[in-house]
């Protein structure tokens, strides 16, 4: 099956021309030639001929051949691209499945310096990959993430009996969730969060300690 197309009228002429002119030996040569070349393999491609298996040669129409051009179907993809494929399938599910497991709760957060809040926490938490953003625009970083803890929480900074918090979430990095699992390790649980820094300051830390201290 040829890849490129032979004009249908000048292939029959072709023929014919050559059927008439050529003399019966010079044909049966050229068919056992050509016989020849099939057997041993070889591509009867050259010299701008394109040859048939019954022997005759048909010049093929001029112009460049496009040898880089190829179809969709005969693309094979090389192990690595396989392997980055799958690679990112596998994170699309995974950011999938985390948002579909999140805990319940609306994000709780301390926006002032020396504002304080009392959590009561619940001792879940999830540890996850989120998209890292621009400290001053708040916009995305393509390719890049960074590592938050995300906190089940009661907020019991104005606790009424009457009207009992419901779980929230409070989201901070590794060094403010290091704070929180060390406490988790000596048993407690409820913890009050202390804010040192303004509103869009980069040096805010947080201080962490019992609420009944």
């Amino acid at each position: 099956m040829f890849r490129e197309a032979v004009d249908l009228v000048t292939l029959r002429n072709f023929c014919i021309s050559s059927v008439v002119n050529t003399p019966p030996l010079a044909i049966r040569n050229r068919n056992r030639q050509t016989q020849n070349l099939i057997s041993a393999g070889t591509p009867l491609v050259g010299g701008g001929l394109l040859g048939f298996a019954t022997g005759f040669a048909i010049r093929k129409r001029p112009g460049p051949v496009n040898v880089g051009t190829v179809e969709v179907g005969d693309i094979i993809l090389k192990d690595k691209l396989k392997e980055r494929i799958a690679a990112e399938r596998a994170e699309m599910q995974r950011i999938k499945d985390q948002t579909k497991e999140r805990l319940p709760g609306a994000f709780l957060s301390l926006k002032q310096d020396k504002e304080q809040r009392t959590f009561l926490f619940t001792g879940q938490w999830q540890k996850l990959q989120v998209p890292a953003k621009d400290f001053l625009t708040k916009q995305e970083i393509p390719g890049k993430t960074v590592t938050k803890y995300r906190f089940q929480v009661y907020d019991m900074t104005t606790f009424d009996s009457k009207n009992p918090p419901e779980a929230a979430i409070w989201e901070r990095g590794m060094t403010e969730a290091d704070q929180v699992l060390y406490w988790f390790e000596k048993g407690i649980t409820e913890l009050t969060i202390m804010r040192n820094g303004g509103p869009n300051s980069k040096s805010t830390m947080y201080n962490i300690f019992p609420a009944n201290r």
